[in-house]
Parts: structure tokens; sequence; C-alpha cells
């Protein structure tokens, strides 16, 4: 299955959304229509991001089984690339960065995001 970006940060958004220090989240066929964010992506192709997510240490917790996972929340590492993706219009950059280079890994999602969010940074600042 090949990696879905807009996937990646719908499921960041949708466990940053629905996690708390007590409450892990449930993906499976009866709550995934519980997550406005996912609606547009079936269930197998969730737990395959997810999995990626797991593999890259953006998520804490996480379980898999052959039909459904459960997530306890973000890893620390999850919020900082979260947060550089969380912006709609930033969003947009990233994106358009991708299709530049034509890399849709999560280590090039990152870079990306982070010279973005390093450039809106230096225009604060420097502005």
């Amino acid at each position: 299955m090949k990696l879905e970006p807009d996937c990646v940060r719908a499921i960041l958004l949708t466990v940053e959304e629905n996690t708390s220090y007590q409450s892990l989240l449930s993906f499976e066929e009866a709550t995934l229509p519980d997550f406005p964010r996912l609606t547009e992506y079936p269930l197998d192709e969730v737990l395959y991001h997810l999995k990626k997510c797991n593999e890259a240490g953006l998520l804490c917790g996480a379980q898999f089984f052959y039909d459904s996972a459960n997530v306890e929340g973000l890893h620390f590492r999850g919020h900082e690339f979260l947060e550089n993706i969380r912006d709609d219009s930033r969003w947009h950059s990233v994106k358009k960065g991708l299709e530049a280079i034509r890399n849709y890994s999560l280590p090039a999602i990152a870079s990306i995001a982070e010279s973005v969010a390093a450039t809106a940074i230096s225009g604060f600042i420097s502005g």
C-alpha cells in the first residue's frame, strides 16, 4: 500500500483530538465513523497508516490486532511532527514540496514540514 500523507495527518489529528492521559483510542470498523477526519479512508488503509506512524515513533502505546488497533496517544515526536503540519496553509506548502520532489515518505514529510515551519518562524522574527 502506498503511503498517503493526508491520511497520516488525519490520523495524527484524530489521535490528538480523541485521547487523554487516561483514555485510549480504538480503531475498528464500528468506531471509524466516529472520526470525521477518517471517513474517506477504509479501515485497512487507516490501520496500515497507523502502523507506519507507530514505526516512525509518532504514537504511544499502539497495539495492533488483525482488524483493529488501539492507541494511547501521540509520542512527543508525534506532537512535534503534527505541530509542523497542523496549519492548513502550512500543510498545503508541505504537500507542494512533496509533489515537487516526488517523495512521500514520513522523513520527507517531516523534513519539508520542519523547513516550512522554520521559514514561518524566521519571517515572524525578522518581520
